[in-house]
């Protein structure tokens, strides 16, 4: 195997310059299985403030899409990543998949564990958590954030969740727990985010995988926790970060990434028509995404569901209001409550849900709720914290 060696290490969190780690003979003693994972970390000076997380699995098969090519080494020594966040529902397999697949060091992995209503919901967060465990004593504990909600928090929240629990770092890469990255997909990306101060976001590959800086939250602000569970908070981020003015960057050439299982086409813990979720998934998405995609559209004055699109008429700042900032929002715990009564197990969603209809929870409509609503309480850490961080980013 060959190891590419960056000239140097990032300056660690203490301020000490970490020197370029002489590799050679630790890496053959981790070969041939004299040295652990945690011990060639130490020898490559990452000891306590960054772990490469492709060690771990360098010598079992490579799962389905991330073999490695001819001569391409299992990891790559390079400036830690500051943070790496995922949201994850109910993806054991891929989640391990994507953890494994970091072949750089990496300051800190945030998991965000969001639980759905009912039973089936309660099943997927233990086996969640059992495969988090699993890495978390493969890796070293240390260099996890899990963040166990309890309840559902969605994308727009997981993702806020993540940046919230480590608002001191630079940068957030945030990926979907249903993709992973392929081998050398990570080696350049440090350097191409360190040496484009003036962007605010990277599009890796749309909102599938991205980059947030310091400068975007501040610009921008964070996503909006009223589009929930899924489905239209990338728009609305989209189209806030157009009006903004920020820079915007693609990927660097050397940026892939792979989606789903290569085999079954499996991807969203939701839409069960690609594979993922249970049974009734897909149709109770169907009905919280007619409110997201509604709340999206009154919010912008659009008039028509483009997503991330400029419209004429549309307002340029939220709800027409001309003293919201692009980074405003607040929670409605009404529309809150109506989607999640599409997603309460006591409801029959059957007879009721019409695709591209209008939606009998959408506000202004004749609201008819079946069954009890259990609204998710576990909103309050996040907006709080909004408030107060985007006041301290503003200053």
């Amino acid at each position: 195997m060959t190891l590419r060696v960056a000239p140097k290490l990032a300056i660690d969190r203490s301020g000490r310059t970490v020197p370029e780690p002489v590799v050679g003979t630790a890496i053959e003693a981790w070969k041939n299985g004299s040295l652990s994972g945690r011990q060639l970390h130490d020898k490559l000076g990452l000891t306590n403030f960054a772990v490469i997380p492709a060690i771990y699995n360098c010598f079992n098969a490579p799962y389905e899409g991330l073999e490695r090519g001819d001569g391409q080494p299992c990891f790559y020594v390079r400036t830690p990543i500051p943070v790496i966040g995922m949201n994850t529902v109910n993806n054991p397999k891929m989640l391990r998949r994507l953890v494994l697949s970091i072949d750089v060091p990496v300051q800190v992995i945030v998991i965000v564990v969001n639980t759905i209503p009912g039973e089936a919901g309660k099943q997927d967060e233990q086996d969640m958590m059992a495969v988090i465990d699993e890495l978390q004593e493969l890796i070293g504990r240390a260099f996890f954030k899990v963040i166990r909600s309890g309840c559902n928090r969605g994308c727009a929240g997981g993702w806020n969740s993540i940046i919230h629990s480590t608002s001191s770092a630079p940068w957030w890469l945030v990926i979907n727990d249903d993709a992973a990255f392929t081998p050398g997909a990570l080696r350049t990306l440090h350097d191409y985010v360190s040496g484009t101060p003036d962007v605010a976001v990277y599009k890796l590959t749309g909102f599938q995988v991205f980059v947030l800086t310091q400068l975007a939250v501040a610009k921008v602000g964070v996503f909006d926790e009223n589009i929930w569970p899924a489905y239209a908070e990338d728009c609305d981020y989209d189209l806030r970060i157009q009006l903004s003015g920020v820079l915007v960057a693609p990927r660097p050439p050397e940026f892939t990434n792979i989606h789903g299982d290569p085999e079954s086409g499996a991807s969203s813990s939701l839409v069960t028509s690609r594979g993922g979720g249970h049974p009734d998934y897909g149709r109770r998405n169907q009905c919280s995404h007619t409110n997201n995609r509604m709340y999206y559209q009154k919010k912008w004055n659009l008039s028509s569901q483009s997503c991330g699109k400029q419209l004429e008429g549309m307002f340029l700042t939220p709800h027409g209001n001309p003293s919201r900032s692009l980074a405003s929002w607040t929670f409605d715990e009404a529309l809150r409550a109506r989607s999640e009564t599409c997603w309460d197990p006591a409801n029959s969603i059957d007879n009721w849900v019409q695709e591209d209809g209008p939606s009998f929870f959408a506000e202004d409509c004749n609201v008819i709720v079946f069954g009890n609503v259990h609204p998710c309480e576990c909103h309050a850490y996040v907006i709080e914290s909004h408030v107060a961080w985007v006041s301290r980013v503003a200053s």
